[in-house]
């Protein structure tokens, strides 16, 4: 989607930004940025003399990852895993691999320990319909906050 206004619209105005992704562009910050599912990111001017923190961060594109989808960039810190380019289309690749579902690639960002006290679940073995139980949590979690 190419955006026609907006604060740092001279980062974007040369990418089709997804539809998907919601722009969090602030006057009050140096470059545009956008949030995607529990990722913020940050898209700086093509021309690098137009950059003014080019010194700290020479790319282009930054993605910083939140530890949920609810995160709140002023009172949340990112969990410490940074991608950093010159090229939009690494970051749609690095987006689309993180976010892939296929073979559950997302278990990091499930928190077993409160789905196991959730549904009482206890340390040691489980049975075999607590194991399905937990295969369908985590389907349902997945559905409910990485794949819309």
């Amino acid at each position: 989607m190419r955006y026609t206004k907006g604060d740092h619209l001279g980062c974007y105005k040369d990418l089709d930004i997804p539809k998907q992704w919601e722009n969090e562009s602030w006057g009050n910050d140096t470059m545009a940025s956008f949030r995607y599912k529990n990722t913020r990111i940050w898209i700086d001017y093509p021309n690098r003399k137009d950059r003014q923190m080019d010194d700290l961060n020479p790319y282009r594109f930054h993605v910083q990852i939140f530890e949920s989808k609810d995160w709140l960039y002023a009172d949340d810190e990112p969990i410490g895993k940074e991608y950093d380019t010159d090229s939009f289309e690494d970051v749609l690749e690095y987006l689309k691999r993180l976010f892939k579902v296929d073979g559950y690639q997302l278990l990091e960002y499930i928190d077993f320990t409160s789905i196991c006290e959730d549904f009482n679940l206890t340390s040691g073995d489980i049975s075999p319909t607590q194991i399905v139980e937990l295969e369908n949590i985590i389907k349902e979690f997945i559905n409910q906050n990485i794949t819309k």
